[in-house]
């Protein structure tokens, strides 16, 4: 097995990009972030313990606060862990916010920024699916993805 600080310094730079870190913002769910990380172990072979312990490398801003303040002196394992800062970032409010997010949300925003209809179309699909994700189970259906993006698209019926 490699040494520690070996394995350190190769997760850190694997996940160097700001892009690939998980920030707490409301148009990001720790569980999109989770399972690029969840494949450390068996890459690097890292042992149960440091999996937790470089856990920060895929955390910035907010996110990587709330890590550093509050979960790594409490959290007993990585899932502990995970599942703290996947609750404290999906609350209540914030699923809100992502619904009604998407139900404001309109192609032709994207078109009158310089976009082309069918980057729009792309750029609307994508919010839809990455937004979606934070609502209530009852809103995060294919049912309703399908509703909020036919509304973004073509308008409210």
């Amino acid at each position: 097995m490699p040494p520690v600080d070996r394995q350190a310094h190769n997760i850190s730079q694997r996940f160097k990009d700001e892009s690939a870190k998980f920030t707490g913002k409301s148009d990001q769910l720790s569980d999109d972030y989770v399972p690029q990380y969840d494949l450390v172990p068996h890459e690097y072979r890292v042992d149960a313990g440091n999996e937790f312990a470089f856990l920060h490398n895929i955390l910035a801003g907010d996110a990587l606060c709330f890590f550093l303040d509050h979960v790594v002196r409490s959290a007993t394992s990585y899932p502990d862990a995970c599942l703290r800062v996947r609750s404290r970032f999906l609350f209540p409010v914030d699923q809100e916010r992502a619904k009604n997010d998407v139900q404001r949300l309109r192609m032709s925003d994207f078109v009158a920024k310089g976009m082309s209809e069918e980057a729009a179309l792309e750029e609307t699909f994508k919010v839809v699916e990455r937004m979606s994700k934070k609502m209530t189970k009852g809103f995060a259906s294919d049912r309703h993805r399908a509703n909020f993006l036919r509304s973004a698209v073509i308008g409210p019926q």
